[in-house]
Parts: structure tokens; C-alpha cells; sequence
């Protein structure tokens, strides 16, 4: 006889009632520019009509002129300010005993690791494994948009973010993540228990689209708009260049293929942008107390806890050159 799904914990099914505007029509949106930040503009355009107005990736943020980046959601990274709309999937609280004063900042910010009560203290090895796209899908999926997704679209949403590397090295951790959120009784069934892959299959799909990717160019799957050091790259008078923004254009037509997503370049903004450089700083073998000083005292605009022994924080918010 077969098991009934587990039901989604309450964690996930407030989401929507909580934050409505996750499922609201026509919304601009800024992204991150990597692999899981496209496939989150590629959704989100595909059903609910959204814009994909600008690219933030804690050193640069490009947003469109003319359009008010502080009412844009952000996806795939998660601001601390308290009327910016965010989604993300990073580890955020270092102790949850001892929250900064200030943690409010984050209301309106949909962040699986926060609203699981996680942190790095007590839950770093438990953190949220997944992509952003994942948690948007099954959060869209709850909402009522029906996703059908092809067999084609396997690949990809294993390949962003390494999510193949966590399923075979964190598998419990994945599997508490995923019955949490109910993905049994959401579209990404079909990802992750929706279909029978030997272990070659799925390194000959990972391989192929390996080979997609490097066909377009030297990483194709992530727009660079800044180096390691922070300065800022492939933006100038106000457009990304033809270069970066035609070898995005060509990944994103490849994820659209795959997913069945439509890509809409006239939803996407690659010229008549306003750039800001962002201060960003490294916070070296934290603890509580050095934790929440920096958050109180800097008002950081984003960061990631990513190991256990440093937090980067992005430090100054956005700063435009004009």
C-alpha cells in the first residue's frame, strides 16, 4: 500500500498568507546573476508577467533608471531592510538565542533558514540545501500555478547551485528539506521522485549540459557585473555589454528550451542602467557578540553566513554614480 505524503510544514504553508505579493501579478523584480538567479527571473516572468529590472550580487547592483529599486523583489538574495521585498536561501542568523536588535529588518524577507528558526550556531549543518528556484517553484506550485515541467528540465534544476552534489552528499538533509516542504504533492515531484535515472543517465545529462554551457562561452551561466574585487566589470555608460549581455541572453534561451520556460528579452533589462558599487567586508571567526554588533551597528544590506568561520556582509547599501 502506498504512504500518503507528508503535509508541509506550517513554516511553508504561511508563506503565502504572510507574503502575498510572492504571487502577485507583473511585479519588477532584480536578480542574482548566476545560474539560480535566471531560472528564478525565467519563472517568474514565464507565469506571473514579472520584469526582470536589474542584477545584485553583494558587490554591484545595476538597476533599471526610472524604476524604484527599493519596491523591486529581490531573488535569489536576501536585503535587510524591512520594507524590501527579498527571496532567498542562504544561512542568515548566527544565534537564535540572541537575535540582534535590529532583526526585523528582515519581515519582508521570504528566507527558508529564518522562518525554520535556523542558524549557524545550532543548525549550520541542517541549512537549506537547495536552490531559490526550488522554494519558488513549490511556493508557486502551493499557490495554485499549475508547473508542469518536462523531462528536459531534469538536469538543470539538479545542476543549479550544485544541488546534485548536496543530494548525494546531504541526502537526509534533502529529504527533511524537501518533505518539509510537501514536494511530494508539488511540481517538484517530478524532479525529485517523479522519475527513474540510473546513475549513468545522469552523469551522461550532467555531461551534455556541461557542454551546452561551455558551447556559449567561458561561464555562460553567471552574468559578471563585478571581480573579486568588487570593482565593477561589463557595465558601462549604463548597459551591460554586448558580450556579457548576448552570452546571458544565449544561456537564458538554453534554460527556456529546457524548462519550457519562455525567455522574453523584452522582460529583461540589459541597457539603461544605474550602477552602484557596494562596501563589502568579510567578518573573520565571528561569535554572537560580533555578530549582532555589526548588524546593529552597520545595518548591513545583505549577507550570507557561508562558512563557519567568516560571514560576508555587504556593508554599505546602494550608492548610484549618478
Amino acid at each position: 500500500m502506498a504512504t500518503k505524503p507528508s503535509p508541509p510544514d506550517a513554516w511553508f504553508t504561511g508563506i503565502t498568507n504572510r507574503f502575498p505579493w510572492i504571487l502577485e501579478k507583473g511585479r519588477d523584480c532584480i536578480i542574482s546573476p548566476d545560474c539560480d538567479g535566471m531560472l528564478c527571473g525565467l519563472l517568474m516572468s514565464h507565469f506571473l508577467d514579472w520584469r526582470i529590472r536589474g542584477f545584485y550580487d553583494g558587490k554591484v547592483l545595476a538597476a533599471a533608471r526610472g524604476v524604484n529599486w527599493e519596491e523591486c523583489v529581490f531573488l535569489d538574495m536576501e536585503i535587510f531592510r524591512k520594507d524590501v521585498k527579498s527571496v532567498g536561501q542562504h544561512m542568515l542568523l548566527y544565534n537564535g538565542n540572541r537575535e540582534p536588535a535590529n532583526w526585523r529588518n528582515f519581515d519582508s524577507c521570504i528566507s527558508p533558514n529564518n522562518l525554520r528558526g535556523f542558524d549557524k550556531l545550532h543548525n549550520f549543518k541542517r541549512k537549506y540545501p537547495l536552490g531559490t528556484i526550488h522554494l519558488l517553484m513549490a511556493i508557486l506550485s502551493a499557490g495554485g500555478v499549475r508547473i508542469k515541467l518536462p523531462d528536459s528540465a531534469f538536469v538543470p534544476l539538479i545542476y543549479v547551485d550544485g544541488v546534485f552534489k548536496n543530494i548525494l552528499n546531504y541526502p537526509e538533509n534533502c529529504l527533511d528539506w524537501l518533505e518539509t516542504i510537501g514536494f511530494e504533492d508539488n511540481c517538484l515531484n517530478s524532479v525529485f521522485c517523479g522519475r527513474s535515472v540510473s546513475l549513468r543517465e545522469l552523469m551522461g545529462g550532467m555531461r551534455e549540459f556541461f557542454d551546452d554551457i561551455n558551447a556559449l562561452g567561458k561561464r555562460a551561466d553567471k552574468i559578471a557585473i563585478s571581480d573579486r574585487n568588487g570593482d565593477i566589470v561589463n557595465l558601462r555608460d549604463g548597459a551591460l555589454s554586448g558580450d556579457a549581455s548576448g552570452k546571458a541572453g544565449r544561456f537564458l534561451s538554453l534554460l527556456g528550451k529546457n524548462t519550457k520556460w519562455k525567455y522574453a528579452p523584452d522582460a529583461w533589462q540589459w541597457q539603461n542602467l544605474k550602477v552602484a558599487k557596494c562596501g563589502k567586508t568579510v567578518l573573520n571567526k565571528p561569535n554572537t557578540g560580533k555578530f549582532n554588533k555589526m548588524v546593529e551597528s552597520k545595518r548591513p544590506f545583505s549577507w550570507a553566513i557561508t562558512s563557519a568561520m567568516s560571514v560576508e556582509m555587504t556593508v554599505a547599501g546602494p550608492v548610484f554614480e549618478d
